[in-house]
């Protein structure tokens, strides 16, 4: 992950296990050559985080939607691969968590 800005930002659904959390914050980085990979990044709160538990293999869905409503983006991917994460603690009520995949 770089200091590049995010192609996307919208709030997904990720589901493992039949288990669905939704609203999740996730950037989105697209590639600038066809062999690179798509880059995700969630920021889940600390209760998703904790509700999530961060499997390995999850799915997400998410759209961004235009002024009347209608999908202009959808994001989807039934295979998600958990490449590695972060959480910061600053404090009993305050952290920041950072899943790359």
């Amino acid at each position: 992950m770089s200091s590049k800005t995010e192609d996307h930002r919208l709030k997904v659904s990720i589901t493992h296990d039949d288990h669905v959390t939704d609203d999740i914050l996730c950037e989105v980085y697209l590639p600038k050559r066809l062999t690179e990979p798509v880059e995700l990044i969630f920021r889940p709160t600390s209760q998703q985080s904790r509700e999530l538990g961060w499997p390995f293999e999850f799915s997400i869905y998410g759209e961004i939607k235009d002024f009347s409503g209608e999908p202009r983006t959808r994001i989807n991917a039934n295979k998600v691969y958990y490449k590695h994460g972060s959480t910061k603690h600053w404090g009993h009520e305050i952290s920041e968590s950072v899943i790359i995949v």
